[in-house]
């Protein structure tokens, strides 16, 4: 997400394929290659108010799993990633059934950042979470809840 609508010219594969190892300063001894790319929902018309400058996501198909794995690891490890002054942020893109299991750690990671705790959230949906007494393994969101809740 971020990139200026139009700068991929229509072609969203090239575009990716070269701008990528830029950005992330990653070289892929086998070269980047995506099975597809191209931008999500319709485009944007004049006069829509705000949608009208918002640009929508880039939806990429990698070829080789490893290289979608190099890139969200370079992202993280980098922080915030700008491309033409503009912010850039990678996402990996899960099923509606997977991203609303996934959303019920909500408030258990809003929990944990608000005490200053140290989590991930794994896939698929298991809330790993590195409390003082030790780590602790969560797939049900009510269980890790409870637990964060009697940390002090």
């Amino acid at each position: 997400m971020g990139f200026h609508e139009g700068c991929e010219e229509d072609n969203a594969v090239k575009f990716l394929e070269e701008i990528i190892p830029k950005i992330f300063n990653i070289n892929f001894p086998k070269g980047l290659e995506i099975e597809r790319a191209h931008r999500l929902g319709s485009r944007p018309g004049r006069g829509e108010g705000s949608q009208a400058f918002r640009p929508r996501p880039i939806i990429a198909r990698f070829l080789r799993f490893q290289d979608r794995d190099r890139i969200a690891e370079a992202a993280r490890k980098m922080g915030t990633v700008t491309w033409e002054r503009r912010r850039i942020m990678v996402f990996a893109d899960y099923s509606k059934l997977l991203s609303d299991r996934r959303m019920k750690f909500r408030e258990c990671k809003k929990l944990l950042h608000e005490k200053n705790i140290r989590f991930s959230l794994n896939y698929p949906a298991v809330l790993m979470v590195k409390a003082p007494q030790g780590p602790r393994r969560f797939e049900d969101h009510k269980e890790a809840l409870a637990f964060i809740t009697s940390l002090d």
